[in-house]
């Protein structure tokens, strides 16, 4: 019996491991390639280039954010299979259309230029595609077989940096490179990831009413969550955009995304494999494997940021230099104020993998509210004073507000799991 569970215990290990592999070298691939469009971008561009195609992210993000409902999560998480994938996949497919919808009735407000709105559409159209492929990704993540994920987004991220490359290089136009890039993801998603689903689950698309609103009822609630996290993220952006202009949202963008990148290489590819694993921990109620779990991911992202902060105040010039240009290192103080972010976000991040395993979605709106009005109001404050660098202050200030509001849910959660575990 000892040996049979002994024996459990080190394949579970090796699968978290393997699969660890995977999902690590895959998003670093992933996460490299579109840093390195914004690279390319600013080489073979501009700065003003760079904003527009950041403006497109920020533009479409919260919209994603909301109306996909993060449902992937939602079904990787029902461990009970209370809805089966195509009606999570179904909703999917709705709340993407409806995506389009907003984008279509907002651009046609928007005081941009013409070139900026066309780059708004394109960047927004392959990342709508993109949170369908999420979903589908769903069905292999719950099963925790992440290689065909892996590879999915290898090719998505390096063909990607290809085509942009070779559209700025060949003919100085990214509008051309991201139309093409719509065409690559919709491609990817027919031919290589939908297929590969198949072999997991069914997947087809079915509206049985009942079951799609009590699917919308649970997921609401990370839906408003993920919407107001996103604008929590773009709001920095927002402001440098209205108090400044375009091409100094390209400076500050490129160098945000550098401290946003470096801290998602790492948290998505964990939280990937780590919410499905805490998620069968707390459905067999194996509250010490949970508790030690959680200590390991702790000290892995304190020593994460711990190491960002050391590199970027040794080597942040360099850094800049080499990856944008000369003409981005006068903004090395801005990196130098926003890399202690990272800190906060890599623990916060690994603290949700437990809250979202232990399905806590209502509550989280009101802290996402907290952290939009913190993030507002803290940019008025300080952007007045302190110019370029206030945005980057109140980007720290609130992801520690972001770590202090997960920590107190957290502990309200692992005390309601200690208080299952007696029963």
């Amino acid at each position: 019996m000892n040996g049979a569970h002994m024996k459990n215990n080190k394949e579970k290990y090796i699968s978290l491991k393997r699969n660890f592999s995977w999902t690590f070298i895959s998003n670093v691939i992933y996460s490299v390639s579109q840093w390195g469009v914004l690279i390319i971008i600013a080489r073979l561009g501009n700065a003003e280039m760079v904003g527009q195609f950041t403006l497109g992210l920020a533009f479409i993000s919260p919209i994603i954010a909301f109306t996909t409902l993060k449902t992937e999560t939602i079904y990787i998480t029902d461990q009970q299979n209370e809805y089966n994938f195509s009606d999570y996949f179904s909703v999917r497919l709705l709340t993407s259309c409806i995506s389009v919808c907003i984008l279509l009735v907002l651009l046609l407000v928007v005081d941009n230029s013409t070139e900026t709105v066309i780059i708004i559409l394109l960047v927004s159209l392959y990342k709508i595609t993109e949170s369908v492929s999420q979903m589908v990704y769903a069905t292999m993540q719950k099963q925790e077989v992440v290689k065909f994920i892996a590879v999915s987004k290898s090719i998505k991220g390096l063909l990607m940096l290809i085509i942009i490359t070779f559209s700025l290089y060949s003919l100085n136009s990214i509008i051309l490179g991201l139309f093409l890039i719509n065409v690559l993801y919709l491609l990817m998603f027919l031919l290589f990831d939908l297929k590969n689903a198949l072999n997991f689950s069914i997947v087809k698309v079915q509206y049985i009413p009942q079951r799609f609103l009590q699917i919308i009822k649970i997921a609401l609630p990370l839906g408003f969550l993920y919407m107001l996290t996103s604008l929590n993220t773009n709001i920095p952006r927002y402001f440098v955009e209205s108090f400044f202009d375009t091409e100094i949202l390209g400076y500050f963008s490129a160098i945000s995304y550098m401290v946003v990148n470096n801290v998602n290489v790492f948290t998505n590819a964990l939280n990937n494999i780590i919410i499905p694993r805490f998620s069968m921990l707390i459905s067999s109620n194996e509250l010490f494997k949970i508790k030690k779990l959680l200590r390991n991911l702790e000290l892995l992202g304190l020593s994460l940021g711990i190491f960002s902060i050391t590199l970027v105040f040794v080597f942040g010039d360099l850094l800049l230099n080499i990856v944008y240009g000369h003409d981005y290192i006068p903004y090395t103080n801005i990196f130098k104020i926003l890399i202690f972010s990272s800190l906060f976000l890599f623990i916060s991040s690994f603290h949700n993998c437990l809250i979202f395993s232990a399905r806590y979605f209502r509550i989280q709106p009101i802290l996402g509210l907290i952290w939009i009005f913190s993030s507002i109001i803290l940019g008025f404050i300080l952007i007045p004073h302190f110019g370029l660098e206030g945005v980057a202050y109140s980007v720290v200030l609130v992801s520690i507000i972001q770590f202090i509001s997960r920590f107190i849910l957290l502990k309200v959660v692992i005390r309601k799991l200690e208080i299952y575990s007696q029963t």
